[in-house]
């Protein structure tokens, strides 16, 4: 049974004893753990508490980093995440059927870092193309930064003259940046691409249904945990409750919007739970506390 609908930021008795009995966690990394302003207070304690009692899974849209970097940025703020339990959208590259057959030993464009080449690779691309020429298909995986108005212009031009499959694995149209700026990453700029262009671009990552069967994927083939047989007890921390939606729908397991700490905080909890159609179990402020 779905737990009752609790809206706060106080985590109180209730709240405490239904995380109390989960057996598996599940974590949103960006405006949940950490944000531009730096890591969100109290949420080092809250994933150390969450791993004394189950398993811990980073479940993210960050393709802009291999999983190895990931980890390595993770420890260097405090956590403690092995690349094995980390779940990057951009693993979908190569594990996915569907993605992997228009990169598996084609030309790959890539708007995006090298710290994000690795994923391509595992997906035994033939060559990676920084500069877009005679690819087969183009992966969008980081917006780089202040640049990545001036990379839109350029691959749009390319695209003007090009048919090519277009993959974005980081589907995240806005991160909070400092003092609670939104700016604006990959989903965003491959949207505008979609709409300016008139063109469809595959997605891979929250709150796409293949990204969470890929989390139910890896959690089976590689760690032997079948979700489904543990729904009820698993919960997903996001902050942005379209990604809880949908997940928590795909999934059956229950969801936790947090609210303060990412995207989510200039908006009332009415407005944030008012983007997905499927009810959220329960929100809270930050992770402090659980």
């Amino acid at each position: 049974m779905r737990p009752p609908l609790v809206h706060t930021g106080e985590n109180p008795a209730c709240l405490k004893g239904f995380f109390s009995q989960i057996s598996l966690f599940l974590v949103d990394a960006s405006g949940v753990l950490y944000n531009d302003d730096g890591v969100i207070p109290g949420a080092i304690e809250a994933i150390a508490k969450m791993q004394k009692q189950a398993p811990v899974f980073l479940v993210t849209n960050n393709s802009s980093h291999h999983i190895q970097l990931i980890s390595d940025t993770l420890s260097g703020l405090g956590f403690s995440f092995s690349p094995s339990h980390i779940i990057s959208s951009g693993l979908g590259l190569s594990r996915d059927t569907f993605m992997r057959r228009f990169i598996e030993g084609k030309r790959i464009g890539i708007w995006g870092g090298e710290p994000s080449y690795e994923y391509l690779k595992q997906a035994n691309c033939k060559e990676i193309c920084p500069h877009y020429e005679d690819v087969d298909c183009i992966v969008l995986t980081s917006s780089l930064g202040e640049k990545a108005e001036g990379e839109y212009q350029r691959l749009k031009q390319y695209l003007l003259g090009n048919n090519v499959p277009i993959i974005c694995c980081n589907p995240d149209r806005v991160i909070r940046g400092t003092r609670g700026k939104m700016i604006p990453v990959m989903g965003h700029y491959a949207r505008r691409l979609e709409e300016e262009l008139e063109i469809s671009v595959m997605w891979i990552g929250k709150p796409y249904l293949n990204f969470s069967l890929l989390v139910k994927q890896i959690l089976l083939d590689d760690h032997g945990i079948d979700i489904q047989k543990r729904a009820s007890k698993t919960v997903f921390f996001d902050d942005n409750a379209l990604n809880i939606g949908a997940m928590t729908k795909d999934l059956g397991i229950q969801g936790c919007l947090v609210h303060s700490s990412g995207i989510s905080f200039n908006r009332s909890i009415k407005e944030c739970l008012a983007q997905t159609d499927h009810p959220i179990a329960f929100t809270i402020s930050t992770l402090k506390g659980i």
